[in-house]
């Protein structure tokens, strides 16, 4: 996600926008989506900082980690995926259609994160429901990936 940005603040700096002339860094709506993605993965860093720290915690006291706190990790890694699909989409809206040609890392950025979003363990709505579920104590089936 933080190459997605690079790429993105570099391609501000050269892109002229077609047919009008001017630079897109200088086009307030390209700064506030810089910025919203700016800050939208400074958040998903303190998630994933947060999640890490606390299943370090448990274990580094010799506890085994507990099922609902497995959950939480497990959305919170879904979460990140989601997010960051949008942070990438958002990114390639004000990119223009070249940012989509092969050779551009932003279109290789989402098909990445596209590809890693299907798979099971990122199921947002299933991660939702177990971490749900297991904080309010309610048993899932042991198959369950937490």
């Amino acid at each position: 996600m933080k190459r997605v940005v690079e790429v993105f603040t570099e391609r501000l700096s050269e892109r002229v926008i077609a047919y009008e002339g001017s630079k897109q860094k200088d086009k307030p709506a390209a700064q506030a989506r810089l910025g919203e993605a700016r800050v939208r993965l400074r958040a998903l860093h303190g998630l994933l900082a947060d999640t890490t720290a606390s299943i370090e915690a448990i274990l580094a006291a010799g506890d085994k980690v507990p099922r609902p706190v497995r959950a939480d990790a497990r959305l919170a890694a879904a979460h990140i995926v989601k997010e960051s699909r949008a942070v990438i989409a958002g990114l390639l809206e004000a990119s223009g259609a070249s940012a989509h040609f092969l050779d551009n890392p932003l279109q290789r950025a989402k098909r990445d994160v596209d590809v890693m979003s299907g798979h099971v363990i990122f199921d947002y709505d299933v991660s939702r429901e177990l971490a749900g579920a297991l904080a309010i104590g309610l048993k899932v089936s042991p198959m369950a990936m937490v």
